[in-house]
């Protein structure tokens, strides 16, 4: 007995019923790749044209039309075979894709939303972000590097003793050794005022104006010393002279440069921005190796062997503070100064981290390291 199937509902067995017993269509004979009815006689079991609405009666017996008739059922088998496979084919292929997501949906995409965030984060250029190189007009450019926040001394070490401290309390004296006082480079051109935002009195000097020390022999050595400034400047574009040690006889020494602590001639790259208008510790060490180191509130900007003696205090012994010198014009600015430390001895990256803790604490109450002063 052979077996069959069924087009309409893909029911299949051995069977001898013309039709499908599950739900009345016809069986086709499985095996053959032209399926043919299973029995020759089922176009006989259409009915009658004369019965059916709408015809006009039988054709002629032998027509093209009967023929025709005969040779449809086949064709549509054949049509509908076709379909079949067709349809097998495509849920083959979709099973696929499925098992092919399901397996890769754990694997992030590299071009998805978690990696355009990560990019949008990303931080730009740290080099320039778009600061004015004109102080006068906004903030100086950052300066090359980043800058970072000084690492905390040690509690249990001291800074040595300072042989100057001038903390500008309405006088120009030292408030301890026997360190000469300070003078004004132009009489008249400065004023002791109370700061507004840090309630504390400093000195207000004009540009051009400054501060000189002469003899320093009883307060620093010619090549070995540290000396300490608090201060800050009303202009930061361009070259402004912090430190002379030529007494105004040399260009070299101690500047901001659009805001950047360097050492000219030596354009030593800084690390920290200096913002216009707030105050600042800037710490410039010499020792008897002729290393010299300039720091910015604690955290180290440059470092150079000073073998020409750049950074030596001159034969007159004297030291100049906030003037240009006679061979450039207007490499000065007007400002404020809260306070003029010197030791005699170079001190270390850990020593000068120490006073920045304590000092940057006037000005700045949230500076770090405010622990260290109990």
């Amino acid at each position: 007995m052979a077996e069959w199937f069924c087009l309409r509902c893909d029911w299949a067995d051995e069977t001898q019923e013309p039709a499908c017993l599950r739900c009345g269509a016809p069986l086709y004979r499985m095996g053959r790749s032209d399926p043919t009815p299973a029995r020759a006689k089922f176009s006989s079991a259409r009915p009658d044209p004369d019965e059916v609405p709408g015809t006009h009666g039988a054709p002629p017996e032998g027509s093209d039309r009967e023929a025709d008739q005969d040779e449809a059922v086949p064709r549509s088998v054949a049509t509908a075979e076709r379909g079949r496979g067709r349809v097998i084919a495509l849920a083959l292929t979709l099973t696929a894709v499925v098992a092919f997501v399901l397996t890769r949906g754990g694997e992030p995409d590299p071009g998805g939303p978690d990696q355009a965030r990560a990019d949008a984060e990303a931080p730009a250029d740290p080099g320039f972000p778009g600061l004015q190189s004109n102080p006068s007009r906004g903030q100086p450019p950052q300066c090359s590097g980043d800058a970072t926040t000084p690492a905390a001394p040690e509690p249990t070490e001291a800074v040595p003793a300072a042989t100057a401290d001038y903390y500008f309390q309405s006088s120009l004296e030292s408030s301890l050794g026997t360190a000469p006082d300070l003078v004004e480079v132009e009489r008249g051109s400065s004023v002791f005022t109370v700061d507004g935002r840090t309630g504390t009195t400093v000195l207000r000097f004009a540009g051009g104006g400054g501060l000189a020390l002469a003899p320093t022999t009883r307060v620093v050595g010619s090549s070995e010393y540290t000396i300490e400034v608090l201060f800050r400047l009303d202009l930061l574009a361009g070259y402004r002279k912090i430190i002379d040690f030529r007494e105004g006889a040399s260009d070299a020494g101690l500047y901001l440069l659009d805001g950047c602590l360097t050492f000219f001639p030596r354009e030593q790259d800084a690390l920290t921005r200096i913002a216009s208008d707030s105050y600042v510790q800037i710490v410039l060490t010499r020792d008897a190796a002729d290393r010299v180191v300039g720091y910015v509130d604690g955290v180290r900007q440059f470092t150079f062997n000073d073998r020409d003696g750049l950074a030596k205090v001159g034969g007159s012994d004297g030291l100049r503070f906030f003037v240009d010198d006679a061979t450039t014009i207007g490499e000065h600015s007007s400002g404020s100064v809260s306070q003029i430390r010197l030791f005699d001895q170079a001190l270390t990256a850990n020593e000068v981290a120490l006073l920045a803790c304590t000092e940057l604490a006037i000005a700045d109450p949230m500076f770090p390291c405010l622990a260290l002063q109990q």
